[in-house]
């Protein structure tokens, strides 16, 4: 998100910054506040083994670190996980938002890489998700809609189609 050296910001919005446009400075930061990144990492491996998720191994806080493995039913069931907590469910339903360094001086705007979100792709019931890329994983994308009292999450890994309707 094009974080500053010295900046002060808040955790609520680097979360903001990390789920939105996929703002891996973010994602850094939050895993070093308080803990080494080493020591987060280890938080979320053991988080993955207490959900579950057996084909999930993290490497990084930002999930570029290639030797990272995941299954869609994994995602799926940490996604779901995930939706439980209100402000993950606002933060990845939001289409843009602006957030600011603690003292206000320093403005960034943020548009969600996941274009069911900001109403390019319009779909009737979506709640949220998240997009993501890296050469070995390709294009991928968790979504989640709710109709009818019924609520469906749909994960695509490994996509090379980067097209907008794609």
């Amino acid at each position: 998100i094009g974080l500053k050296p010295g900046e002060e910001i808040t955790v609520k919005d680097l979360l903001y910054g990390m789920l939105m446009p996929s703002g891996n400075d973010a994602a850094f930061t939050l895993a070093r506040h308080g803990q080494t990144v080493e020591d987060f990492v280890k938080l979320m491996n053991n988080k993955s083994a207490e959900l579950g998720l057996r084909d999930t191994v993290f490497f990084g806080p930002a999930g570029l670190d290639d030797r990272g493995r995941s299954s869609a039913h994994d995602v799926a069931i940490l996604f779901s996980h995930a939706l439980n907590y209100g402000l993950f469910k606002e933060i990845v339903s939001t289409g843009e938002a602006d957030i600011y360094s603690t003292d206000g001086q320093i403005q960034h705007h943020l548009k969600n890489s996941n274009r069911l979100t900001t109403q390019e792709i319009p779909m009737d019931g979506i709640i949220g998700g998240k997009t993501g890329f890296t050469l070995d994983a390709g294009h991928t994308l968790v979504s989640a809609a709710e109709r009818n009292g019924v609520r469906l999450i749909s994960v695509i890994l490994n996509t090379t189609a980067n097209t907008k309707t794609a």
